[in-house]
């Protein structure tokens, strides 16, 4: 994996050299590999677009177009958070593939509180989901991401536990966290249809 992320770090300061002159230095981005750069494009194409819309960089990585790194992949998403933050950018908004960005979202900017550097929704089972992330820089959160990557071979306590990938791991890391702040669910919307919602995210189908 390391070329993986010696490719990250590269794309990461490509887009910050891209976003030096610029007053808003917001990144939102998302990881599409092993099909679903194709699968969802018309997701990615919102996200694209709602970037645009608000003046923020906008980055999709999506190569290698196959990789067998499996899981893996949903690891990747906190290194490249990190790495952003590490870059210089102030608020970073991961949004997985299959997450559509409606014209109606508006800025990020209202939704960032005093204090708090860690922003995510909850899924219909309650629990925080980590197909939308969005972190205001600063060490408190940079530590929390370094903090989680590291025990990403440790197992978490069964209540905390998805099966899968990284968000078990978040859902612990973020019990009695104290800058950690509840998304309205409109931003990160997994499962009602009737939602007036700004992300509408397929992870259920």
């Amino acid at each position: 994996m390391d070329w993986f992320l010696h490719l990250v770090i590269t794309v990461i300061a490509h887009q910050k050299k891209k976003a030096t002159n610029m007053a808003n230095k917001t990144l939102i981005f998302s990881i599409a590999l092993n099909g679903y750069q194709w699968l969802y494009r018309h997701c990615i194409n919102s996200q694209r677009a709602y970037a645009k819309q608000h003046g923020y960089e906008y980055l999709v990585i999506s190569r290698p177009y196959f990789t067998s790194l499996g899981v893996e992949c949903c690891w990747l998403k906190l290194t490249v958070l990190l790495e952003a933050l590490k870059a210089g950018y102030d608020t970073v908004l991961f949004v997985d593939a299959d997450a559509y960005i409606k014209t109606t979202a508006h800025e990020l900017e209202p939704l960032l509180q005093p204090n708090k550097y860690l922003y995510l929704a909850k899924s219909y089972s309650g629990r925080f989901n980590s197909g939308v992330i969005l972190v205001n820089n600063h060490v408190k959160i940079r530590q929390w991401l370094v903090d989680v990557i590291a025990a990403r071979h440790l197992s978490v306590l069964p209540e905390n536990d998805v099966g899968w990938g990284e968000n078990g791991h978040i859902i612990e890391y973020t019990k009695n966290c104290q800058f950690v702040c509840l998304l309205d669910r409109r931003w990160n919307n997994t499962y009602d249809i009737d939602l007036s919602d700004y992300i509408r995210h397929f992870s259920c189908g």
